[in-house]
Formats: C-alpha cells, sequence, structure tokens
C-alpha cells in the first residue's frame, strides 16, 4: 500500500511542521494558474533563448557565410529549431543538408537557385518552411531548383511536394511521426518509425492531453509551447521517452509504454518539463554548488549513476506531473478508466516525488538560488500531497515497473472497477 513520508523530507530539509489550509490558501483548481517554479525562472527562460539564438545564428552564418549574406539576419525561430540545433551538436552524419534545413525561412526573393539536399530512408526530405518532398529516390543527393525541379545526377526526379511550413507553429510544436534525420542520434540510430508507425488515434489523445493541460495548468502549458518546438512518437519497447539537451526542444514520446490522454497528458509534463527546466537552468550553477554530473547515492533503472542535475530535474517534473494529474482528477471529465489510471500515476509519480526530493535535500548540493527552489518544491509537496490524498489513499503500487503499467494497477486494485470513486 501507498505510504508517503512527507515528514521525512521536512525533517532533512529542517522545515516547519504542516500548517492547516488557511481559507485564503488555493484550492487544487485555483493552484492550476499559479505555479511559483515557472515564476522564479521566467528571465531566465528569455535569457536562455536569447543566448541559444545568437550562438546558432552565428554559428550557421560562420559554416554558410553566402547564405547569411542573402538571408541578411537569422530569424530566432530558425536559430531555436531542434532540427537545426541537432544538425550542429548531434554526433554522426546528420543525414540532411545545412541548406535544405535554412533556405525554406529566407525571402524566396533572397533564396539561391539551386538547393542541395539528402533525402532520408523513405525517399523524403523535409525542408522547412517548404514542407515535405517525396520521391522514389531514399538516401540519394539531390539538387531542387527554384521552380521545384528535382534532379540527381543531371537528370529529372519525380517529385511529391506537400506544402506545410514546418517552422515553428504558432501555437503549437510540430508533431511527427518519423524521427527525422538530424534526430536519429538521439535515439541511438535506432528506430524511425514510418507513416504508419504510430497507432490510430494518437494525434487525437495527444490533442486532448493538451487541451487538458491548458486547463489545468495555463502556466506550464505556455512555457511548454514556448521551448517544446517538435514532439516526436515512436514505439520500441527497449527505450523510454525522453528529452535530448543536444537537440533541444524536441520531446520524443515512446508509445510502447503506454496509449491514451492520460498516457500522454502524463508523458507531456514529463519530456517538455525536462525542456522547460533546461531551458531555466541553461547554467546549473545558478542553482548547484557542485558540478552538474556530482554523483548522488543509488543508481537510475537502468543502473547508471544518479547525478545532482538529474535528480534536480526529476524532482521539477514531477512536481508538474503531480500537479497536472490532480488538476486533472478534480476538474476535468474523465471516463471510468481514464480516472482509474490517472489515480495510479498520481499515486505512483507522488512517492517518487517524496522520494527523490528527500534524496536531493539530503544531497546538500544546491546553491543559494537552489536552496530557494528547493523550499518551493517542498512546500508544494505538502500541499499537494494534502491534496491527493483522497485520490491515492490505501492505494496498492506493488510491482509497478519503472514505467507505469495500468494492467498491474488494476490487478493490485481491482476494487477500482466497482465504484472505489472518491
Amino acid at each position: 500500500p501507498l505510504s508517503l513520508d512527507v515528514k521525512s523530507a521536512e525533517a532533512r530539509a529542517g522545515a516547519a511542521p504542516v500548517r492547516r489550509r488557511h481559507a485564503s490558501q488555493p484550492t487544487v483548481a485555483e493552484e492550476g494558474t499559479m505555479d511559483a517554479v515557472i515564476d522564479m525562472f521566467a528571465r531566465e527562460v528569455d535569457e536562455t533563448e536569447r543566448s541559444v539564438t545568437d550562438a546558432v545564428g552565428r554559428i550557421a552564418s560562420d559554416a554558410r557565410p553566402d547564405l547569411a549574406s542573402r538571408a541578411g539576419s537569422w530569424d530566432p525561430d530558425v536559430c531555436l529549431d531542434p532540427l537545426l540545433l541537432a544538425f550542429f551538436q548531434g554526433s554522426g552524419d546528420p543525414g540532411v543538408t545545412l541548406d535544405q534545413l535554412l533556405v525554406g525561412r529566407m525571402d524566396p526573393r533572397a533564396r539561391p537557385h539551386e538547393l542541395p539536399i539528402r533525402t532520408d530512408a523513405r525517399g523524403a526530405a523535409e525542408l522547412p518552411g517548404i514542407g515535405i518532398l517525396r520521391t522514389n529516390h531514399p538516401a540519394a543527393d539531390l539538387s531542387l531548383d527554384a521552380g521545384l525541379t528535382a534532379t540527381r545526377d543531371g537528370e529529372v526526379v519525380s517529385v511529391e511536394l506537400t506544402p506545410q511550413p514546418r517552422t515553428r507553429f504558432e501555437h503549437e510544436p510540430v508533431l511527427d511521426h518519423w524521427v527525422a534525420p538530424p534526430l536519429r542520434f538521439v535515439l541511438g540510430g535506432g528506430p524511425v518509425g514510418g507513416p504508419d508507425a504510430s497507432p490510430r488515434g494518437v494525434a487525437a489523445d495527444l490533442r486532448r492531453a493538451l487541451d487538458i493541460l491548458d486547463r489545468v495548468q495555463p502556466d506550464f502549458a505556455e512555457v511548454m509551447r514556448r521551448t517544446t518546438r517538435r514532439v516526436v512518437v515512436f514505439d520500441d519497447v527497449g527505450l523510454n521517452s525522453l528529452a535530448a539537451p543536444r537537440a533541444h526542444g524536441s520531446v520524443f514520446l515512446d508509445l510502447a509504454h503506454g496509449s491514451g490522454p492520460i498516457y500522454h497528458l502524463e508523458d507531456l509534463l514529463h519530456q517538455c518539463g525536462h525542456v522547460a527546466f533546461q531551458a531555466m537552468t541553461l547554467r546549473p550553477d545558478t542553482v548547484l554548488s557542485v558540478p552538474p554530473d556530482h554523483p548522488l547515492d543509488g543508481s537510475d533503472e537502468g543502473g547508471e549513476q544518479r547525478t545532482a542535475y538529474v535528480v534536480l530535474h526529476a524532482v521539477v517534473t514531477e512536481r508538474w506531473m503531480v500537479r497536472g494529474l490532480l488538476g486533472c482528477l478534480a476538474g476535468e471529465p474523465l471516463s471510468d478508466l481514464e480516472r482509474i489510471e490517472a489515480r495510479g500515476r498520481l499515486a505512483y509519480i507522488l512517492g517518487r516525488y517524496v522520494l527523490d526530493l528527500t534524496d536531493l535535500i539530503g544531497a546538500d548540493v544546491v546553491a543559494p538560488r537552489g536552496t530557494v527552489l528547493l523550499r518551493q518544491l517542498l512546500a508544494d509537496l505538502r500541499t499537494l500531497h494534502r491534496l491527493a490524498q483522497p485520490f491515492v489513499q490505501g492505494l496498492d503500487l506493488t510491482g509497478q515497473p519503472y514505467n507505469f503499467d495500468l494492467d498491474t494497477f488494476v490487478c493490485r486494485n481491482p476494487q477500482l472497477l466497482v465504484g472505489d470513486r472518491p
């Protein structure tokens, strides 16, 4: 049965005991519009955006001064594109030309007459700002002229263009069912997916998860849309969902470990939370008194040594996951099975929040600003733990793997199928 030792975390922090909620303190519904962590790091998100834009713009201009002179200046959305970041920071062959990532974002009047491109394993080439070019020539070097006529070794190649500008959408990140070549290093060159790699309905489930996020955590939804620019879905039971700093702005959601809007809600909160907190702590020394890779006791699910920065990331994202799932349970119309899943995921993540925060406080690795953050994380844990009790008390999490498993949870908690509803 679930047992959360919040007092242990408080004792390690030397914190005052939990007080009763005053009438003026927020309820969970009201808390959805207030996020102290996001407020605390708002300036850093601005600074990271400017820093990355300036650095990538300089690198792109140094690499292709001819294109830079034509463009005049690079738009920030060009420089913040995860494909461009991965092109410069990834490992191995990026699988695309720099030209095809840049030219489509330029004024059409300034574009060069010939655009060298490279197709992927499908015979397709993503041209941000122009669209998706499809051919019958996989992994081929082609030349595309201003009239969109493609040639290979001087021979005209049949192409189909889907006009779909892939610059950052005004309100949504790009959703990909295919791992673009510059991003494949993130998955170790592994799964590339395909047009039918995602189960039917995944886009609709993600859409609903985003809609829920807008309602229950609007502050997080706003910073997520600002910092996450590409959502890639793939299916590999041997991997987990992840975010990659060297492809900052992209998240990779693994469909092998669940499905449906509640699964995607938690996954978006988790992985987009990593991207957001990365933007908030581009300089980890502002919150840590030790190097980011300073080892902490214990290891992760893969047996790798946990580090100070990894555990700090874990606690911050666990807080966002708990807030999101709690807000969902408190105010969203859910089916019976969705409600059961949300309760199980809430209980599981809340338990990890307690354990990871306790470890982080006991490790004594934060700088003065990190101490302020830890106090906020602990204060939020107190409130969230209390508000979660009607949903998690008495639940049995025995046998759960690293990735929450709904079937295991239901088997351990059959009472939930016969009307145990808070």
